[in-house]
């Protein structure tokens, strides 16, 4: 029998790894806060709790304004100390229901709650030439037992679910393709009136893999 959310004492909580919102607009942070301007809504039967090591950039404060959602800023450890370290106090001090790691990376230790996780890439495996060597790593060792632990897998794209099971062929259950929404209110600008014959038109960020 569904549960009627008007039945519940208590609304269950999320916790969230809202780092990505850190940063000002980056591909990472705009997936990130389009999905929670979706989710955190008056109506929402669920209850948010938001969690970075730095302040949240103000571009971003609207999502941080509805009284569903709570954040928090916890230490100021480096990532992936303080997602090891920080994260599960919060987890079991909260009393978590579902912890989000939005960063392909989830902690070592979650106690009972349920997670998921966002992957954009494999990029450690694609295109670790890419990466920072500290970066590499953390993933190179820690996305294996992210993937295997996670109860919910977001992959970006059919691509990356298909690179997840080309790593691990056992996960097809948990993965679920969640594409990249649009603004619902998009900006205009004039176009530009006079181009080069011949140019190359991209949009992402400046890094060697791109």
């Amino acid at each position: 029998m569904p549960i009627q959310t008007n039945e519940l004492k208590y609304k269950p909580r999320v916790g969230v790894d809202v780092r990505p919102l850190a940063y000002g607009i980056t591909g990472n942070s705009r997936y990130l806060a389009e999905v929670l301007r979706r989710l955190i809504r008056n109506d929402s039967p669920l209850e948010y709790y938001l969690y970075s090591n730095k302040p949240i950039h103000t571009v971003f404060y609207d999502i941080l304004s509805n009284p569903n959602s709570r954040f928090f800023m916890t230490g100021k450890f480096p990532g992936i100390i303080w997602l090891n370290c920080t994260v599960p106090k919060r987890i079991s001090k909260d009393r978590l229901d579902i912890f989000w790691g939005t960063l392909q990376l989830l902690p070592l230790i979650c106690g009972g709650a349920l997670t998921a996780v966002n992957y954009h890439d494999l990029n450690f495996r694609a295109a670790p030439k890419t990466m920072t060597t500290s970066n590499f790593w953390q993933h190179k060792i820690l996305s294996p037992k992210t993937l295997n632990r996670a109860d919910l897998i977001f992959c970006l794209s059919e691509n990356t679910r298909h690179d997840i099971l080309k790593f691990k062929s056992n996960l097809s259950s948990k993965l679920k393709v969640v594409y990249p929404g649009v603004e619902s209110s998009p900006t205009f600008q004039e176009p530009l009136q006079k181009l080069p014959e011949k140019f190359l038109f991209t949009i992402g960020t400046l890094e060697p893999r791109k």
